[in-house]
């Protein structure tokens, strides 16, 4: 893979997860596991990347350092988990509706348990209630936005 493609892999995500690099190199046909380790440590070290969760690294935007460089706290939430759609107040604040902006993004997943922080924003996985833990019911009333070219899911207005 060249530099080039790397270079705009990350250009076009400023959040990712292994499987979407996975899938970009899929589709330049050079997938596999020493290609994706040796990559990611190579971005590691030279700082142009920052691993966020197991999985889960963002990108550090030109001009920035990697400790102080701006994210997407939402955009991170939807990344933690394949199923993650982000709900509450968090989801409140996405449509324009939160009068006051929290530190904490709240999703909802079937997958992770368990909250964490990171660079001061703190997120927390909660399951589905009982009544929306069916694949029908889990994606009913939830609408997708555009948050820094990546469509992330969240809860509609009549489900929040």
């Amino acid at each position: 893979m060249s530099s080039g493609a790397m270079r705009n892999f990350l250009l076009n995500n400023s959040v990712f997860t292994v499987d979407e690099l996975d899938q970009y190199l899929s589709m330049s046909g050079k997938l596999n596991t020493d290609t994706r380790k040796s990559l990611l440590g190579y971005y590691l070290k030279n700082n142009r990347i920052v691993r966020i969760k197991r999985g889960v690294y963002l990108v550090v935007p030109p001009g920035y350092d990697s400790e102080t460089a701006p994210f997407d706290h939402f955009l991170v939430a939807s990344k933690l988990s394949p199923d993650a759609i982000v709900s509450h107040h968090s989801a409140f604040e996405i449509h324009g509706y939160g009068y006051t902006t929290f530190s904490d993004v709240t999703f909802f997943t079937k997958k992770l348990r368990g909250s964490f922080s990171f660079r001061g924003c703190r997120f927390n996985p909660v399951p589905p209630p009982a009544a929306l833990k069916s694949p029908r019911s889990f994606d009913a009333g939830i609408v997708t936005k555009n948050r820094s070219g990546s469509e992330i899911r969240i809860t509609s207005l009549e489900r929040t």
